[in-house]
């Protein structure tokens, strides 16, 4: 192959690449926006529950919990 086409093979390549990931980067970015909003609503829920919560991992520690249960055992 001549150099002016191997050129062009790069150009395309880096091209396609580039285009690729201006793609996963936009998913990307849709997808953290979206986590961010069930996070939110997530947090809302527990914080306006009337009853305390909290949520344990399966080694027994604190992982989540709302104002009211903080407020029950005066934490």
């Amino acid at each position: 192959m001549n150099s002016k086409l191997l050129a062009l093979l790069a150009t395309l390549s880096l091209a396609t690449l580039q285009a690729g990931l201006a793609q996963q980067t936009a998913k990307l970015r849709r997808s953290q926006r979206l986590l961010r909003r069930q996070g939110a609503r997530f947090e809302a829920a527990i914080e306006n529950m009337a009853h305390g919560f909290s949520m344990y991992d399966t080694r027994a520690r604190l992982v989540a919990c709302n104002q009211m249960f903080l407020d029950i055992y005066r934490l």
